[in-house]
């Protein structure tokens, strides 16, 4: 029985498929972002409540997050299920992910960069501080500018000019990462002693933020390549569900790795010092003006200096008075 012609079969790898994939990935990284804030607030004493109140609303900002994503893919899988057109318009909850992604990056980024403003020489503070404040607002206004755009276009199939806008975006994210990480590993290479403990403490807070932040800036740049060479699939777009988790475990992470730090700032250095050997002769004028020697004998010819040292962290918040 002749059936007629066969409707060729709908290519889902590139749009359902990364995007699932996308979803599943963000959901792990969420479970590891609400351990990193529980372990947060169980040592964040000292922090200001400015500081406290950012990371709550940071974490309920990534759930929001994690939920839109869900809702986009059980639109498309569920409620469309068969519907292959579907795939080609854009919904509510993939524009308001994104919404919540730049507003989220631009909070980690303002914490990062008043560490930066900490650290950094005063020299070079106010210059640098602008270029990254400059820098995060263009990626937060692109973002926004894109995202209306979809909204009002109301199609996954963007125009050029629009791809142009969201390439800004990206490429701006990635610059700001990249700066900040730079400007954080330069300050702490600069704040070198020469004394063996002191400087292990500055390497971990150096290798923390390049893991950290240089994490961040890869994958921005990954995304942002992906999305100039393949602008009609949706493959950037699963990869766009994760950077603000990167960020926001990046930020985590550093602020729990204090804890561990403060227990090495504290501790004595033995210093050895040789000295040749020397003759020491005491004594004291006997009557008629002579001289009665009361100890002869040698000094040691090694000692030790213990030099107690505190290792101050700058560019976290300051704690509540």
């Amino acid at each position: 029985m002749d059936t007629g012609p066969s409707l060729p079969k709908p290519h889902f790898d590139n749009t359902l498929g990364a995007m699932l994939l996308g979803n599943v990935a963000a959901g792990i990284f969420y479970g590891i972002t609400s351990v990193q804030t529980y372990i947060y607030f169980k040592h964040c004493s000292r922090d200001s409540k400015l500081l406290k109140n950012a990371i709550w609303f940071l974490w309920i900002l990534d759930t929001v997050h994690l939920t839109f994503i869900t809702h986009t893919l059980y639109t498309y899988c569920v409620s469309n299920f068969g519907n292959a057109a579907a795939l080609t318009r854009s919904i509510w909850s993939v524009s308001g992910q994104a919404y919540i992604t730049c507003v989220s990056e631009f909070m980690v980024r303002t914490i990062f960069t008043h560490r930066v403003w900490r650290l950094s020489n005063s020299n070079v503070r106010v210059p640098l501080i602008m270029v990254i404040s400059l820098l995060s607002l263009a990626h937060l206004v692109g973002g926004f500018v894109a995202s209306i755009e979809m909204d009002l276009l109301g199609t996954m199939l963007l125009p050029p000019r629009v791809n142009a806008t969201m390439n800004v975006a990206l490429m701006s994210g990635v610059a700001v990462d990249a700066l900040i990480a730079a400007s954080i590993v330069i300050s702490l290479l600069k704040s070198r002693t020469g004394f063996k403990k002191t400087d292990g403490i500055v390497t971990t807070l150096t290798l923390y933020a390049v893991s950290t932040c240089l994490l961040t800036c890869m994958w921005g740049f990954i995304t942002c390549i992906v999305h100039i060479v393949f602008p009609s699939n949706a493959i950037y777009l699963g990869m766009f569900f994760l950077i603000s988790e990167f960020s926001l475990n990046a930020l985590l992470a550093t602020l729990n790795a204090r804890e561990k730090l403060r227990d090495r700032t504290y501790g004595v250095t033995s210093v050895p010092v040789e000295f040749g050997t020397i003759t020491r002769t005491t004594g004291q004028t006997g009557s008629g003006g002579t001289s009665e020697p009361i100890y002869e004998g040698s000094m040691p010819s090694k000692m030790r200096i213990d030099v107690e040292h505190h290792v101050e962290i700058r560019g976290d918040p300051k704690p509540n008075s």
